[in-house]
């Protein structure tokens, strides 16, 4: 009863936010060697539609990039200029579900990558934006930084729960995991708002960008889940394109705050 207390202390408490590497539940966690073990080889998609994709996004990126960059320079002036020295580049594994993540190469520099099954499935090239400002949105708030230190946090408070558990690990993985989810959601939100000022800055429609947030699927408010639900991410994108709309009649440029 105890430790079910302090966990649900644990799960509320701490303000941290899910890495793109880490999808699955502590409970539905695989280990090293089942994963290793179901891993399918890459199956190349090189069909006519997918290197229309991949010609189509790049071209789009390279519009989105100095822009996004822009913005990222603007709010981390004092660090390295790696910080916002983005990569931008394509999976074209076919395997993969329909997937866009931010992360963090060796160096440090940020890296976006689209798989193939995500360019196959947007419908429009305002959608590719919007998800390309949505992971923008992420190094320019600087949520995986701020996600390995929350976690790193957990796993501490884990370890002092299960100290006596003979299972020596399990501290650490439960803890990482509620460090994991509980802010999380806030900071897809953030992501969507910045999301909405790189599009319309790039002379996109973000409103019609922000439709393949429609088509998601694994959002909720359940307390475990790392995404909001998509009505509450589109009511976001829609106040945040409001404020957009109202500075640009004063003839002004709205600023960006998550």
């Amino acid at each position: 009863m105890k430790k079910a207390a302090l966990i649900i202390l644990l799960a509320f408490s701490l303000p941290t936010a899910a890495l793109a590497s880490m999808d699955a539940t502590e409970s539905g966690q695989e280990t090293k060697k089942s994963a290793k073990s179901k891993k399918k080889k890459p199956k190349p998609i090189t069909t006519a539609k997918a290197k229309k994709a991949i010609a189509n996004f790049k071209a789009v990126a390279a519009k989105v990039e100095p822009i996004g960059e822009q913005i990222c320079r603007s709010f981390h002036k004092n660090k390295p200029r790696k910080t916002c020295d983005f990569l931008i580049k394509v999976n074209n594994d076919g395997n993969q579900k329909a997937n866009a993540f931010q992360s963090l190469g060796k160096d440090g520099r940020p890296v976006i990558t689209f798989n193939i099954n995500k360019l196959l499935k947007v419908r429009n090239n305002d959608e590719i934006v919007f998800v390309l400002g949505h992971e923008f949105g992420h190094q320019i708030a600087q949520h995986i930084q701020k996600t390995r230190i929350h976690q790193e946090q957990g796993m501490l408070l884990g370890n002092a729960i299960y100290s006596d558990d003979d299972d020596k690990d399990k501290g650490k993985r439960v803890g990482k995991f509620h460090a994991m989810v509980t802010y999380s959601k806030e900071f897809e939100l953030e992501a969507d708002v910045i999301a909405v000022h790189i599009t319309d800055r790039a002379g996109f429609d973000a409103g019609r960008g922000s439709r393949d947030l429609k088509r998601l699927r694994g959002g909720s408010s359940q307390w475990y889940s790392t995404h909001p639900p998509s009505p509450r991410r589109i009511q976001r994108v829609k106040k945040e394109l409001g404020k957009i709309r109202a500075a640009k009649a004063r003839g002004k440029v709205a600023p960006i705050v998550w």
